[in-house]
C-alpha cells in the first residue's frame, strides 16, 4: 500500500511579502556588485506592485546601466532616486515575517514531530508561493529548487542543526536565499544572511558542515561571516 504524505502548496501576504524581499536584495546585491557601489540605498513600500527607488553610493559605474539589466531578472519595479534605508537593514526582516507568519504554524509541526519523530519541511519561493512538505522519522527530503526562507522541525529538543542542516543551509545561500529556521518545541534557531554572500562565507560553511561541534561551528559562523545566528 502507498502511504502518501502530507503536502500543502499555499500562498498569503507573508509568503508574498517574503517572495518580494529575496528578490529586492538579490536585485540590490547584484547593482551593488556590478555597479562598484560602496552601498546601496532603497525606498520602498512592502506593496510588491509600487515602484522601489533605488540609490547608489560612490558607484564605479553607471547604477542605471545596471538596473535596466537586472530589474527585469527580478520582476520588480525599480526606478532611480533618492533611498532611506541602506541594504543592510534589509536583512533582518525577514525574521519578522517568519515570526510573525510561520513560526506558530511549524511550533505545532515540532510537536507532532516530538511524538513521532517525523521532521515537517516549510519552503517560500521566490516568485511568493509557500510549500510544506510531511517528510520521514528524523528526515526530510529537501526539493532541490531556489528558495528564499527555509524551514523544518526537530525530533531532538534541541535546534542545533546537524551537519546536513549545513549543507542545507550553504545551498539555501548559495542560490541567494536569505534564512533558514529549526524549530524544536523547547527552542527554534535562525541562521540568516545579513549581507552578500563572500568566499569566506561559503568557505565557513563547509567548516561548519564538517564540524563535530555545531556550537562551535555556530559560534565561528557568527564571529567571522556574514552569516548570523539568533535564537527565536
Amino acid at each position: 500500500m502507498v502511504v502518501l504524505k502530507y503536502h500543502e502548496v499555499f500562498e498569503n501576504n507573508y509568503t508574498r511579502k517574503i517572495g518580494f524581499l529575496c528578490r529586492l536584495i538579490n536585485l540590490l546585491e547584484d547593482l551593488l556588485e556590478e555597479s562598484d557601489c560602496r552601498d546601496i540605498l532603497v525606498d520602498y513600500s512592502e506593496d510588491s506592485t509600487s515602484v522601489v527607488i533605488v540609490e547608489g553610493i560612490d558607484c564605479a559605474y553607471s547604477i542605471l546601466e545596471s538596473l535596466e539589466l537586472y530589474r527585469g531578472k527580478y520582476d520588480i519595479n525599480a526606478s532611480i532616486g533618492l533611498g532611506r534605508f541602506k541594504l543592510g537593514d534589509l536583512y533582518g526582516r525577514i525574521i519578522e515575517y517568519y515570526k510573525r507568519g510561520f513560526h506558530s504554524r511549524l511550533l505545532s509541526y515540532a510537536v507532532l514531530t516530538d511524538e513521532t519523530g517525523i521532521e515537517y519541511y516549510l519552503g517560500v519561493l521566490f516568485d511568493g508561493r509557500g510549500f510544506l512538505l510531511e517528510g520521514g522519522v528524523n528526515s526530510v527530503s529537501i526539493p532541490r529548487i531556489p528558495q528564499c526562507l527555509t524551514a523544518h522541525t526537530h525530533p531532538s529538543h534541541s535546534p542545533l542543526p546537524s551537519s546536513r542542516d549545513f549543507s542545507v543551509i550553504r545551498d539555501l545561500f548559495t542560490d541567494g536565499g536569505l534564512a533558514h529556521f529549526i524549530v524544536s518545541i523547547n527552542k527554534s534557531i535562525a541562521i540568516y544572511r545579513a549581507g552578500p554572500l563572500t568566499t569566506s562565507d561559503y568557505e565557513l560553511l563547509i567548516n561548519a558542515e564538517r564540524s563535530s561541534s555545531p556550537v562551535e561551528a555556530l559560534m565561528d559562523l557568527a564571529r567571522g561571516s556574514r552569516v548570523k545566528v539568533c535564537f527565536i
